[in-house]
C-alpha cells in the first residue's frame, strides 16, 4: 500500500538544508575536536573558540557544530 507524504515548502527547505549541511561535514577538510568546520574557517581562530565551549561551558560536541553551522550559514545559503 502506498503512502502519501505531505511536505510544506519549510519542511522541504529544511530537509534539502539539513541534508546539504550533513554531505558537506562530512567532506570537510578541517575537524577539531569532533567538530567539522568550513573550509575558509581558520583552526587557529576557531580552535580556542571551541575548546572554551567544550571545556568551560560543557557544551555537547552537537551543539558547538550547531553554533559553527549557524554562524556560518549566512555565507552559504
Amino acid at each position: 500500500m502506498k503512502q502519501r507524504i505531505r511536505l510544506t515548502e519549510s519542511d522541504l527547505h529544511r530537509i534539502v538544508k539539513e541534508s546539504v549541511k550533513k554531505i558537506l561535514r562530512e567532506n570537510a577538510g578541517n575537524e577539531y575536536r569532533g567538530v567539522f568546520l568550513p573550509y575558509d574557517c581558520d583552526i587557529k581562530i576557531w580552535g580556542p573558540k571551541i575548546d572554551i565551549c567544550l571545556d568551560k561551558k560543557g557544551w555537547s560536541v552537537d551543539k558547538v557544530q550547531t553554533a559553527i553551522d549557524d554562524s556560518f550559514e549566512d555565507n552559504a545559503f
